[in-house]
């Protein structure tokens, strides 16, 4: 995903957004899968810190801090660790696809719910690439992130306070419809699903995104979305060949 810089030295309320805007790029990369996208690096997590020391978000830099031991130190261990607790397949017990969290499973209202989605990114512009689902958890981060960025684009280049609320409203609106609404459950489901496997570095990331989903809401003030089990209709059962990589798929 190509995003606009800013180049101009932002205003507070500018350096505001962008500091939320690299919590949400964090996010993207410590979930991303590594075959499709860049997984997070060290300068991601120190950039993300730095971020929440700006916001004064303490409980945010501390999580970032706890999941530098564990990070995947090469894409090969990325890709590794993503396939042992996502699978090959669409993981049952924790599905990093938003569409996998609704209740409803017929197949015309999800096809709707992903063509929802689809339509915000091509709004304004932005093509997901590979082989990527544009409900994916770090396919979403990245594209609030975008906002953010060209929310702060809009008010540095002067324009106008029309332009600069469509895209302050299109944020607010993909948060409480979707990425809002759905990752809660997600981090609550990685967070089992990660303990269960001892995957120390998937449940220090789960815990940052319960939060970081959190903490957007209030800055929003919208209630925060209720848990809910994931319902996946075409995967195996959990552990259906326990012991290998996919046994999770």
């Amino acid at each position: 995903m190509s995003v606009p810089r800013n180049t101009t030295t932002p205003s507070e309320d500018e350096a505001v957004l962008l500091a939320r805007g690299a919590r949400y790029r964090l996010v993207g990369r410590l979930l991303a899968d590594s075959l499709q996208a860049p997984f997070a690096q060290p300068n991601d997590l120190e950039a993300g810190a730095a971020a929440c020391a700006y916001l004064g978000d303490l409980e945010g830099w501390d999580l970032i801090d706890a999941i530098r031991g564990s990070l995947p130190s090469c894409e090969e261990e990325a890709r590794a660790a993503y396939t042992h607790v996502f699978g090959i397949l669409v993981s049952a017990e924790a599905p990093p696809f938003e569409v996998e969290y609704e209740p409803r499973t017929d197949v015309f209202w999800r096809a709707s719910a992903m063509a929802d989605i689809a339509g915000f990114h091509g709004v304004f512009g932005v093509e997901i690439g590979g082989h990527e689902r544009p409900d994916h958890v770090a396919v979403e981060a990245d594209f609030l992130w975008y906002l953010l960025e060209r929310e702060v684009a809009a008010q540095a280049l002067g324009h106008g306070e029309e332009k600069v609320e469509v895209v302050a409203s299109a944020f607010r609106s993909y948060f409480v419809d979707h990425f809002g609404n759905w990752t809660p459950s997600f981090a609550v489901s990685l967070a089992k699903l990660a303990d269960r496997r001892g995957a120390t570095f998937y449940g220090g990331v789960a815990d940052f995104l319960a939060h970081i989903v959190t903490a957007e809401a209030a800055v929003l003030g919208v209630p925060p979305a209720a848990v809910r089990p994931p319902v996946v209709t075409d995967a195996p059962a959990p552990d259906a060949c326990e012991g290998c990589e996919a046994g999770t798929s």
